[in-house]
């Protein structure tokens, strides 16, 4: 979608789910991939190996939720999301900010709620 909004026409070779696999290609000279800071992550023992570069503008972006039925388990799925939220910031982004440094301003944790519960604070 990215690159279709920079009117770039990539041919697709290959679609992998794997975020280990995927950068072990590309770290084994099988070509380049768009991925996610998040997706790094999971394939960091191959940071050694890869060139990370940032898309060009304008840039993309990932949105994770926590989603429970109405009116069950509401208060839980509220505080399942401030501790994935927690995770996320204290852990996730200083891993990859420290791999890639210069990430730091494309990573961020926003807390967004729509329920008074999902900081996990009442």
């Amino acid at each position: 979608r990215h690159l279709r909004r920079l009117r770039v026409n990539a041919v697709r070779t290959l679609e992998i789910d794997s975020s280990e696999a995927l950068l072990a290609m590309v770290a084994d000279g099988a070509g380049w991939a768009i991925t996610t800071p998040l997706c790094l992550l999971q394939g960091r023992t191959h940071a050694p190996r890869i060139a990370v570069v940032p898309l060009p503008r304008p840039s993309a972006e990932r949105t994770f939720y926590v989603v429970g039925r109405s009116n069950e388990h509401e208060r839980t799925v509220g505080v399942f999301a401030g501790i994935a939220r927690k995770i996320l910031k204290q852990d996730a982004e200083a891993k990859i900010r420290h791999l890639w440094p210069w990430i730091r301003s494309a990573v961020s944790t926003v807390g967004a709620t729509n329920h008074p519960s999902m900081d996990g604070q009442d």
